[in-house]
């Protein structure tokens, strides 16, 4: 089964509530039993004095010392379980500050979930109904709908947040190791609700960052494909810039080729790239209205 740190968090805190309802539910029960068996009424005993009389409220019995015992005791399972209760909402809502965390937009639609990526080199680029994310690393989600309310559900890591039309929801998981599970829209939505679920993949490290690289490839190949481009010659003597001629303002496709004896590294958008002498790389970098890109090279 799959496994994660909000599964781990969740069934440690029901474990906790589960094991002090089993002890108090079996002294209670205890206790019934034996008052059942100890005050039982018998032919040949008199009636106790302090026997209760319907329609009358009987006299105190046992000593107010139990009374402060019993109000400690309950205060303190209270206090433990609140704490407890508090301590995995902020585990919950909060992802690790220290640890690089990887970030998605998720969109739900009747009936389906979409999935926004963000690829070598800064491209995006969306997946419908098919989710991988890498293991060991905080998945950071902002959940939101196009059409109407929808659920997004974890099941198997105990997750789940809603999916509200105009409303960003963020939540976060992580998973413990490479595995295969499910996402599933658990608020009624229409007619399709029933088969509205993605697939998960967990992969490893080295194996998200090649499918990674593949899927980016994929999508800057498709950029070009729709003149939605540009090219970059890197010579000893400067860089040369082509725009293709049926590109818009916007995001578009940077493809690199370096013919310069030596490293150079291209910056634009926040991201850079290496490109070794004689290699091709892709870049995603912004075209203005006056069809600039703002690029550095060094």
């Amino acid at each position: 089964m799959a496994s994660s740190v909000s599964a781990g968090i969740f069934e440690r805190l029901f474990f906790t509530y589960l094991a002090i309802a089993v002890i108090v539910g079996g002294l209670v029960i205890g206790w019934l039993f034996y008052a059942m068996w100890r005050f039982r009424a018998r032919p040949d005993d008199p009636r106790p004095r302090d026997a209760p009389v319907a329609g009358m409220i009987p006299a105190e019995r046992g000593h107010v010392l139990w009374v402060y015992i019993m109000a400690g005791g309950i205060a303190a399972i209270m206090f433990g379980l609140a704490f407890s209760t508090i301590s995995a909402v902020d585990a919950l809502e909060n992802p690790p500050k220290d640890v690089p965390a990887s970030y998605h937009n998720v969109t739900g639609f009747q009936f389906g979930w979409r999935f926004n990526y963000t690829g070598v080199g800064g491209v995006p680029f969306n997946k419908v109904g098919e989710f991988t994310v890498p293991e060991d690393t905080p998945i950071v989600l902002n959940v939101t709908s196009q059409d109407v309310w929808h659920n997004f559900a974890l099941p198997d890591y105990r997750m789940r947040v809603d999916s509200i039309p105009g409303v960003v929801n963020p939540m976060w998981f992580q998973a413990n190791d490479p595995a295969e599970t499910h996402i599933a829209c658990v608020q009624l939505c229409g007619a399709g609700h029933a088969i509205m679920r993605a697939n998960v993949h967990v992969l490893t490290k080295a194996d998200y960052e090649a499918w990674l690289a593949r899927e980016s490839t994929v999508e800057y190949e498709r950029l070009a494909n729709r003149g939605t481009s540009a090219n970059l010659t890197l010579a000893a003597d400067g860089a040369d810039l082509q725009v293709s001629e049926r590109a818009k303002a916007g995001g578009i496709a940077l493809r690199i080729v370096n013919q310069d004896a030596a490293a150079r590294t291209v910056a634009a958008g926040g991201w850079s790239v290496t490109v070794q002498p004689g290699e091709t790389a892709w870049l995603y970098a912004r075209l203005d209205d006056a069809r600039n890109v703002a690029y550095e090279v060094s």
